[in-house]
Protein backbone atom coordinates (compact mmCIF):
# COMPACT_ATOMS: atom_id res chain seq x y z
CA UNK A 1 0.00 0.00 0.00
CA UNK A 2 1.68 3.36 -1.26
CA UNK A 3 4.72 2.05 -1.50
CA UNK A 4 7.36 4.76 0.74
CA UNK A 5 4.92 7.09 2.34
CA UNK A 6 6.06 8.12 5.49
CA UNK A 7 4.05 7.25 8.51
CA UNK A 8 3.76 11.36 8.86
CA UNK A 9 2.85 11.59 5.43
CA UNK A 10 1.33 15.17 5.09
CA UNK A 11 -0.76 15.72 1.61
CA UNK A 12 -0.61 19.15 2.07
CA UNK A 13 3.46 18.70 2.46
CA UNK A 14 3.68 16.39 -0.50
CA UNK A 15 2.10 18.25 -2.99
CA UNK A 16 5.07 21.36 -2.63
CA UNK A 17 7.41 18.89 -2.93
CA UNK A 18 6.30 16.73 -5.97
CA UNK A 19 5.72 19.77 -7.46
CA UNK A 20 9.43 20.90 -6.84
CA UNK A 21 10.39 17.50 -8.20
CA UNK A 22 8.69 18.08 -11.75
CA UNK A 23 9.73 21.90 -11.98
CA UNK A 24 13.83 20.58 -11.79
CA UNK A 25 13.13 17.51 -13.77
CA UNK A 26 13.57 17.43 -17.67
CA UNK A 27 10.62 18.22 -19.23
CA UNK A 28 10.88 15.26 -22.22
CA UNK A 29 10.95 12.86 -19.67
CA UNK A 30 7.98 14.08 -17.61
CA UNK A 31 4.95 11.66 -19.05
CA UNK A 32 7.16 8.73 -21.15
CA UNK A 33 6.26 6.21 -18.97
CA UNK A 34 4.46 4.59 -21.76
CA UNK A 35 5.59 5.78 -25.22
CA UNK A 36 8.61 7.63 -26.04
CA UNK A 37 7.92 11.19 -26.71
CA UNK A 38 8.18 11.44 -30.58
CA UNK A 39 5.30 8.58 -30.79
CA UNK A 40 2.84 9.54 -27.44
CA UNK A 41 0.13 11.97 -28.48
CA UNK A 42 -1.10 13.29 -25.49
CA UNK A 43 -4.90 13.46 -24.56
CA UNK A 44 -7.02 16.90 -24.12
CA UNK A 45 -9.77 17.40 -22.58
CA UNK A 46 -12.17 18.38 -25.41
CA UNK A 47 -10.90 14.89 -26.57
CA UNK A 48 -11.90 13.46 -23.34
CA UNK A 49 -15.35 15.34 -23.78
CA UNK A 50 -15.44 13.92 -27.38
CA UNK A 51 -15.30 10.34 -25.78
CA UNK A 52 -17.85 10.94 -23.50
CA UNK A 53 -20.20 12.24 -25.46
CA UNK A 54 -19.91 9.77 -27.93
CA UNK A 55 -20.58 6.76 -25.94
CA UNK A 56 -22.97 8.32 -23.60
CA UNK A 57 -25.12 8.97 -26.77
CA UNK A 58 -25.16 5.48 -27.67
CA UNK A 59 -26.56 4.99 -23.92
CA UNK A 60 -23.36 3.61 -22.66
CA UNK A 61 -22.05 4.16 -19.27
CA UNK A 62 -19.02 4.52 -18.68
CA UNK A 63 -16.62 6.61 -15.70
CA UNK A 64 -13.60 7.83 -15.87
CA UNK A 65 -10.42 6.44 -14.22
CA UNK A 66 -6.99 7.67 -13.54
CA UNK A 67 -5.35 10.30 -14.25
CA UNK A 68 -8.42 12.00 -16.46
CA UNK A 69 -10.21 10.76 -13.25
CA UNK A 70 -8.26 12.53 -10.78
CA UNK A 71 -8.32 15.57 -12.88
CA UNK A 72 -12.18 15.61 -12.90
CA UNK A 73 -12.34 15.09 -9.01
CA UNK A 74 -10.79 17.94 -8.68
CA UNK A 75 -12.16 20.05 -11.53
CA UNK A 76 -8.99 20.61 -13.48
CA UNK A 77 -6.38 19.70 -15.90
CA UNK A 78 -3.22 19.37 -13.35
CA UNK A 79 -0.55 17.39 -16.26
CA UNK A 80 -0.32 15.73 -19.17
CA UNK A 81 -2.18 12.48 -19.93
CA UNK A 82 -0.79 10.11 -22.60
CA UNK A 83 -4.43 8.29 -22.28
CA UNK A 84 -7.89 8.17 -20.55
CA UNK A 85 -8.92 5.38 -18.48
CA UNK A 86 -12.87 4.50 -18.29
CA UNK A 87 -14.77 2.09 -16.69
CA UNK A 88 -17.43 0.14 -18.66
CA UNK A 89 -19.65 -2.85 -18.44
CA UNK A 90 -17.93 -5.75 -19.76
CA UNK A 91 -20.53 -7.28 -21.97
CA UNK A 92 -20.46 -3.66 -23.02
CA UNK A 93 -16.62 -3.54 -24.53
CA UNK A 94 -17.50 -4.18 -28.40
CA UNK A 95 -20.38 -1.68 -28.83
CA UNK A 96 -17.76 1.11 -27.02
CA UNK A 97 -14.91 -0.38 -29.37
CA UNK A 98 -17.54 0.25 -32.36
CA UNK A 99 -18.98 3.75 -31.19
CA UNK A 100 -14.60 4.77 -30.86
CA UNK A 101 -14.42 3.21 -34.13
CA UNK A 102 -16.04 6.29 -35.46
CA UNK A 103 -13.60 8.58 -33.91
CA UNK A 104 -10.75 7.11 -35.58
CA UNK A 105 -9.66 4.95 -32.40
CA UNK A 106 -8.53 0.85 -32.97
CA UNK A 107 -8.61 -1.95 -31.04
CA UNK A 108 -4.45 -2.76 -30.53
CA UNK A 109 -4.50 -4.69 -27.06
CA UNK A 110 -7.02 -7.14 -25.87
CA UNK A 111 -6.59 -8.66 -22.69
CA UNK A 112 -10.40 -9.04 -22.02
CA UNK A 113 -11.96 -9.82 -19.51
CA UNK A 114 -9.22 -8.24 -17.72
CA UNK A 115 -8.49 -4.58 -20.01
CA UNK A 116 -8.49 -3.85 -23.78
CA UNK A 117 -6.45 -0.78 -25.13
CA UNK A 118 -8.04 1.59 -28.42
CA UNK A 119 -6.28 4.01 -29.98
CA UNK A 120 -5.91 7.05 -32.28
CA UNK A 121 -3.22 8.01 -34.12
CA UNK A 122 -4.07 11.79 -33.20
CA UNK A 123 -6.38 11.38 -30.21
CA UNK A 124 -4.42 8.97 -27.74
CA UNK A 125 -5.16 6.20 -26.36
CA UNK A 126 -8.36 4.54 -24.24
CA UNK A 127 -7.56 2.14 -21.66
CA UNK A 128 -10.65 0.10 -20.75
CA UNK A 129 -11.20 -1.09 -17.41
CA UNK A 130 -14.27 -4.14 -18.26
CA UNK A 131 -16.18 -4.45 -14.95
CA UNK A 132 -19.45 -6.78 -13.79
CA UNK A 133 -21.96 -5.62 -11.84
CA UNK A 134 -23.49 -7.91 -9.40
CA UNK A 135 -27.01 -7.67 -7.42
CA UNK A 136 -25.49 -5.37 -4.80
CA UNK A 137 -23.81 -3.07 -7.66
CA UNK A 138 -20.60 -3.80 -7.35
CA UNK A 139 -18.74 -3.89 -10.58
CA UNK A 140 -15.56 -6.30 -10.44
CA UNK A 141 -12.45 -6.28 -12.79
CA UNK A 142 -11.67 -9.56 -13.66
CA UNK A 143 -8.01 -10.93 -12.72
CA UNK A 144 -7.28 -6.94 -11.95
CA UNK A 145 -6.25 -6.83 -8.05
CA UNK A 146 -2.45 -6.50 -7.24
CA UNK A 147 -2.83 -10.20 -6.90
CA UNK A 148 -4.31 -11.36 -9.38
CA UNK A 149 -7.97 -11.31 -8.11
CA UNK A 150 -10.92 -9.46 -9.11
CA UNK A 151 -11.13 -5.90 -8.10
CA UNK A 152 -13.96 -4.82 -6.56
CA UNK A 153 -15.16 -1.02 -7.42
CA UNK A 154 -17.91 -0.36 -4.72
CA UNK A 155 -21.50 0.27 -5.35
CA UNK A 156 -20.52 3.84 -4.18
CA UNK A 157 -17.78 4.61 -6.02
CA UNK A 158 -19.14 5.98 -9.09
CA UNK A 159 -19.57 9.62 -8.82
CA UNK A 160 -19.16 12.28 -10.53
CA UNK A 161 -16.93 15.41 -11.60
CA UNK A 162 -15.91 18.26 -13.97
CA UNK A 163 -14.09 18.54 -16.70
CA UNK A 164 -13.79 22.31 -19.08
CA UNK A 165 -17.28 22.88 -17.31
CA UNK A 166 -19.26 20.20 -18.26
CA UNK A 167 -19.99 17.61 -14.94
CA UNK A 168 -18.97 14.39 -16.07
CA UNK A 169 -19.24 10.61 -14.69
CA UNK A 170 -15.78 9.47 -12.83
CA UNK A 171 -15.24 7.08 -10.14
CA UNK A 172 -14.88 8.93 -6.40
CA UNK A 173 -11.79 9.95 -4.46
CA UNK A 174 -11.86 6.87 -2.03
CA UNK A 175 -12.02 4.27 -4.98
CA UNK A 176 -9.02 6.43 -6.58
CA UNK A 177 -7.10 5.77 -2.97
CA UNK A 178 -7.77 2.20 -2.88
CA UNK A 179 -7.05 1.66 -6.59
CA UNK A 180 -3.52 3.36 -6.01
CA UNK A 181 -2.42 0.43 -3.46
CA UNK A 182 -0.63 -2.50 -3.77
CA UNK A 183 2.12 -1.37 -6.11
CA UNK A 184 5.06 1.03 -6.18
CA UNK A 185 3.40 4.48 -6.99
CA UNK A 186 5.33 6.30 -9.26
CA UNK A 187 6.10 10.22 -8.62
CA UNK A 188 2.82 11.24 -10.44
CA UNK A 189 0.82 8.73 -8.54
CA UNK A 190 1.84 9.97 -5.39
CA UNK A 191 1.13 13.42 -6.34
CA UNK A 192 -2.22 12.68 -7.71
CA UNK A 193 -3.16 10.98 -4.81
CA UNK A 194 -1.51 13.61 -2.41
CA UNK A 195 -3.82 16.23 -4.15
CA UNK A 196 -7.17 13.73 -3.63
CA UNK A 197 -6.46 13.76 -0.07
CA UNK A 198 -6.09 17.29 0.08
CA UNK A 199 -9.36 18.63 -1.71
CA UNK A 200 -11.42 15.83 -0.04
CA UNK A 201 -10.21 15.58 3.29
CA UNK A 202 -9.34 11.81 3.15
CA UNK A 203 -6.22 10.13 4.99
CA UNK A 204 -3.74 8.57 2.66
CA UNK A 205 -3.17 5.13 3.65
CA UNK A 206 0.24 4.19 5.25
CA UNK A 207 2.91 1.97 3.77
CA UNK A 208 2.27 -1.68 4.10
Amino acid sequence: MFEGYPPSFDAEEAVAIVASVFEEAEPERWDSTFFPLETRVDVQGKQVLEVLRAVEARGLRVWLDGGWGVDALLGKQTRDHEDVDIVVELDKVDELARTLGSLGFELVEDLLPTRAVLRSADSGQVDVHPVTFDGDGVGWQRGAGPDGADCPYPADGFGQGRLLGSTVPCLTAEVQLEHHCGYEPRERDRRDMAALAQAYGLVLPRPS
